[in-house]
């Protein structure tokens, strides 16, 4: 039994870490560190596609905060 988050990531996952730390970061630095990711996303490894849904989620959560 697979029990995934709403982005599709199993918990305790990279994804979950990843989201852990970005939260700390202050609003404006995680807006740009999606603008730079979303510049050229073909570019983008995995790791950084997943910190961009990571950085997406935590600034959502810090808004809904």
């Amino acid at each position: 039994m697979n029990i995934k988050n709403e982005n599709g990531y199993l918990p305790g996952s990279f994804f979950d870490t990843e989201v852990k730390r970005l939260e700390r970061r202050p609003a404006w630095e995680l807006r740009n560190m999606i603008k730079a990711l979303k510049i050229h996303p073909w570019l983008n490894t995995n790791e950084q596609r997943v910190r961009l849904e990571a950085a997406q989620v935590a600034l959502k959560n810090k808004r809904a905060a």
